[in-house]
């Protein structure tokens, strides 16, 4: 989502929220350190065919941030008035990669919630791909990325970019 607020209870999924709570708590250090743990795991599609090494470097950078710092990112203020109505008449395109294996985020979910605010909007779906599809399927992203920055031109968007 390209903003924080009420909608990401609508659109998280049990797990993920359950996940943010116990990442935000500060008496159990196990449990953050746990649940971090999860949480990098569940972001996966196909998390066995992630190599530990990199699961331990998403795992210490999960860590570095602090339940205090989870909680004002997730409580930070935003005034979504100007983005929301270049998203209703169509200034702002946007572009949604999903995976369909996503834990975190649901598709089923997200993509009505976006749709219905977004007047221009692509939304590309990966197969098979969890909650990082940057990294499980790079080149689908990169090439969905390119095709959708290649068409803004002709859409009146080039000057702005």
């Amino acid at each position: 989502m390209p903003y924080i607020g009420d909608i990401t209870f609508r659109i998280a999924s049990a797990s993920a929220l359950e996940h943010t709570v116990k990442m935000r708590q500060t008496h159990d250090v196990d449990l953050f350190a746990s649940t971090k743990a999860s949480w990098v795991t569940s972001c996966f599609g196909r998390p066995d065919q992630v190599p530990h090494a990199l699961k331990c470097l998403w795992i210490g950078a999960a860590i570095a941030a602090s339940p205090t710092d989870l909680t004002l990112a997730l409580n930070r203020s935003q005034d979504l008035k100007p983005m929301l109505n270049m998203a209703r008449d169509g200034t702002m395109p946007l572009l949604l990669l999903q995976g369909d294996s996503d834990h975190l985020i649901l598709a089923e979910k997200v993509i009505p919630e976006i749709k219905a605010m977004w007047k221009d909007v692509e939304v590309v779906i990966f197969k098979g791909i969890g909650h990082a599809p940057f990294y499980e399927d790079t080149e689908g992203v990169m090439k969905s990325i390119s095709a959708f920055v290649k068409r803004l031109p002709a859409r009146g968007f080039g000057a702005k970019l």
